[in-house]
């Protein structure tokens, strides 16, 4: 169960390895476009808060059974908040919000997988770049803006 999105976050840093299907890496960022928007454009603090600290970072190379992977870093996570995409998505988009989710629903090749953990500030640092240089290629990732 991927707990970052199904219910409020409390850890300081939380990390989901989402593994896309090669022909919906579109879908996917189109998607974390419109959650990027939804996150800006709420009048809530802890959306404004999330908004600043979720980056989404795209690995060069494939994953080992094809995937592409996308990685959330999310540091420090917002005490207290929902990161479930579809709820954020619909307060943003109540009209598109199913057209968005079976776009968002149908990209996974296999389950997400999240970490979430108390770290300190210098040891999250440190495991988010550690992570990145590990899992995501020698090139190094490619960062879609969530910030």
């Amino acid at each position: 169960m991927n707990s970052l999105r199904r219910r409020p976050q409390s850890a300081c840093l939380g990390i989901v390895l989402n593994f896309i299907k090669p022909d919906k890496t579109a879908d996917f960022e189109a998607v974390m476009s419109k959650l990027k928007e939804a996150l800006r454009k709420s009048n809530k603090p802890e959306r404004k808060q999330q908004a600043s600290s979720w980056k989404v970072l795209r690995a060069v190379e494939p994953a080992g059974n094809g995937s592409v992977l996308y990685l959330f870093t999310i540091d420090p996570a917002v005490k207290g908040a929902d990161y479930t995409v579809s709820t954020i998505l619909a307060e943003a988009f109540p009209d598109d919000v199913q057209a968005l989710y079976k776009q968002y629903a149908t990209r996974a090749r296999q389950p997400s997988l999240t970490l979430a953990k108390k770290l300190t500030s210098a040891s999250a640092s440190q495991a988010t770049r550690r992570l990145s240089r590990r899992s995501l290629g020698k090139g190094g990732p490619h960062r879609l803006s969530l910030e």
